[in-house]
Order: structure tokens, then sequence, then C-alpha cells
């Protein structure tokens, strides 16, 4: 996990949900199916706020914890756009994992190993490390 201060967390965070906040009011006739890309930023936007709210209340950690167990709850069918909101709740903790440093397909991956977030904190601690040392390497 990359270190990054808290206020630094819900200020990305804020800035995701506006994104999302704009997507919601796009004109109806700018974009194909509204409805569903409606409802995929609203889930989104429900997503940002309740984490931003989670890591001023109860910090990044906690914050990681429950994102995670979120993020394993929802089912693979349902995440890979065949219910928008599924697929907004997961588009939501991924984006909030990649600001931690941990890309998406390495979010997947630890998904259908049913690793758990301490495992997947270390194994990209670990690999950060590697890519570090790799880098000094080559200077």
């Amino acid at each position: 996990m990359i270190p990054v201060r808290q206020e630094e967390l819900v200020k990305a965070l804020k800035g995701f949900k506006g994104l999302a906040k704009q997507e919601m009011l796009l004109d109806n006739k700018v974009t194909p199916d509204p409805i569903i890309r409606k409802i995929h930023a609203e889930a989104r936007r429900e997503t940002y706020i309740r984490l931003m709210d989670l890591v001023e209340s109860s910090g990044i950690e906690n914050a990681c914890i429950f994102a995670y167990n979120e993020y394993l709850r929802i089912p693979e069918s349902d995440q890979r756009n065949n219910d928008p909101k599924a697929s907004g709740h997961s588009q939501a903790y991924e984006m909030f994992f990649e600001i931690l440093g941990i890309l998406p397909e390495k979010l997947q991956e630890a998904k259908i190993k049913k690793l758990s977030i301490d495992q997947v904190l270390l194994t990209n601690r670990i690999s950060h490390e590697r890519e570090y040392q790799e880098h000094n390497a080559l200077i």
C-alpha cells in the first residue's frame, strides 16, 4: 500500500464523487443507455460517500477492511456490466484501492484466489519493494 495521508485520500474520493455526480447530471440525449449510466454513477457516488465517512471516522485501515469485504460480496457475474449498480460499486472500490496503490487487476486476482485483505496488502507491498529494488539496480 502506498502511504497516503487521510486528508489526501478523502480529497481524492471527493474528486471521484464529484465526477460521478457530474455523470449523473449529463443530458440524457448525449449518452447511450442514460438510465444504466445514471444507476452506475449513483452507485459509485454512494460508495465514495460511504468510504469518505469511514476514512474520516475510523481511519484508512478500517476503510480498507470494509471496502475489501464489500468488494468480495459483489458476485463476479454482477460485477462486470450485467448489473449497473453492482458494477458501479465495484468500480468505486477498485478506484479506492488504486489510490492506495493496488491496481484493479491485482484486486480482481485476490478476489479469485480468496485472499484476505492482509494478504492483499502484503503481496502489494512486496511487489512495490521489488519494483523499487529493480529501479535502483538500473540507476
